[in-house]
């Protein structure tokens, strides 16, 4: 499931990371980065939506976005 959001309602600190009150936002290549699989697996995995891949949004800009808490709880669920 993909959402739009308001990229004016994030501020960018550094990098492709983004914080908003609650959380980190990660990008898809900050994701394959910290699972340690290609930039392509990880664009894969996205585009075949949920259970495949936690849930993101995209920003006006076009940019994707995973919640930091629904990462985690990808995660979780993979631990299973």
């Amino acid at each position: 499931m993909t959402t739009t959001i308001d990229s004016s309602a994030t501020t960018g600190r550094g990098g492709s990371s983004m914080r908003r009150p609650g959380g980190r936002w990660w990008s898809i290549q900050d994701i394959a980065a910290d699972l340690g699989v290609s930039l392509n697996t990880a664009y894969k995995w996205s585009s075949r939506g949920q259970p495949d891949f936690p849930r993101t949004v995209r920003l006006r800009n076009g940019a994707v976005r995973v919640r930091d808490d629904w990462y985690e709880e990808w995660l979780s669920r993979l631990e299973k």
